[in-house]
């Protein structure tokens, strides 16, 4: 996984495990989540303005991942969303279409503190992805 933006190994499973998440939202979501407690995620599909990562960060969600996949949602947008989110302390991650792995760099050099690659269902599909 290249969500939280750490070096990464395999597990004993063959599945791929996150080391020293360096995204401050990632941080506090593993955190919390090893220590058996919920976290809360907003989903963006249709908000375009950073109002809504601000207000996601005022009421205590934990994460905003913004929908590339099942939005017409442009890199230029999702990145100012995810970098909004993170600047405030909580996970800004994008969900990109199936196949567009040519937007992660940008994605990531704009301030996205993580990337969803959709459909992966096996460890050798998420190291191709990665």
């Amino acid at each position: 996984m290249r969500g939280f933006g750490g070096q990464m190994r395999d597990n004993a499973l063959g599945a791929v495990d996150e080391l020293e998440p360096s995204e401050t939202g990632g941080r506090r979501i593993l955190q919390s989540l090893q220590a058996g407690k919920t976290c809360i995620a907003l989903g963006l599909r249709n908000a375009r303005t950073t109002e809504i990562a601000k207000l996601a960060a005022s009421v205590g969600y934990d994460l905003v991942w913004v929908d590339m996949e099942h939005a017409p949602i442009g890199v230029e947008s999702a990145a100012a969303l995810a970098a909004t989110a993170a600047s405030l302390g909580v996970g800004g991650w994008v969900r990109i279409r199936e196949g567009m792995t040519g937007l992660v760099g940008p994605l990531l050099d704009g301030g996205a503190g993580g990337i969803i690659f959709p459909h992966i269902q096996s460890a050798v599909a998420a190291r191709e992805a990665v």
